[in-house]
């Protein structure tokens, strides 16, 4: 999930509110303006994403979007969601319309809710998945002070999405941590469980590796580590 792209933009007046998720039609707006900004191959089919926007799916988990409206036209979403169990936040996806890029609306909806992951979810760090080769991995890093956690991630083939080598990035919040190799282990699970609904975790190949990538025995170490770090 998650990255936007760089482009021009027209200068004007918006507001940012929530997702209302009850208007079907505001999700539709949301889901197709981040299939055209993104690439309808990096956004979840729509009826995962009408679950992930939804707070009755998961108790653990808490959706958060906000919207970027001007004049009634929808010209920003950014999606996350508050993992309860670990308190992180994880934004999933985010888009701006191509006219309205490079106005700061992006770092403003990031900022509004990361505001609402602090205030309202108590979060101690926010995650997302990056591809290093995009500016926005570097905007991360350098203004943000993010940092990639301790592990070869892969956003996993799920929902409509296939499996996919991306950067798992952190932020710390309001004096947070980021999570190390064995706390990173408790993230992915977390995320591939809550985020992308998969049931048999332990057994999930892009799990699998990841947890090779962390150790030195390979995929062997899995039971251990997973011992460890069940809850």
């Amino acid at each position: 999930m998650t990255q936007l792209k760089s482009s021009a933009a027209r200068p004007s007046y918006y507001e940012l509110r929530d997702l209302d998720e009850s208007r079907l039609e505001d999700v539709l707006e949301a889901y197709s303006l981040l299939q055209v900004a993104m690439g309808c191959e990096n956004v979840e089919d729509l009826h995962s994403f009408r679950r992930t926007v939804s707070p009755s799916t998961d108790r653990r988990v808490t959706p958060r979007v906000v919207l970027a409206v001007c004049n009634n036209e929808m010209i920003g979403v950014v999606v996350g969601a508050a993992l309860k169990n670990l308190k992180a936040g994880f934004i999933a996806y985010s888009a701006v319309k191509e006219a309205w890029r490079r106005r700061g609306i992006y770092t403003r909806m990031r900022s509004s809710l990361i505001g609402r992951f602090t205030e309202d979810d108590g979060v101690e760090y926010v995650v997302s998945e990056l591809d290093e080769d995009e500016w926005l991995f570097s905007k991360y890093l350098r203004d943000w002070k993010a940092v990639p956690l301790p592990a070869s991630y892969e956003r996993p083939q799920a929902q409509g999405l296939q499996a996919t080598p991306l950067k798992l990035v952190a932020q710390p919040v309001r004096n947070g941590t980021t999570p190390g190799p064995s706390g990173t282990v408790a993230l992915v699970r977390e995320i591939y469980e809550r985020i992308y609904r998969i049931e048999d975790v332990e057994g999930n190949e892009s799990f699998r590796r990841m947890l090779a990538s962390l150790t030195t025995d390979g995929p062997q170490a899995k039971n251990s580590s997973n011992d460890i770090n069940r809850k």
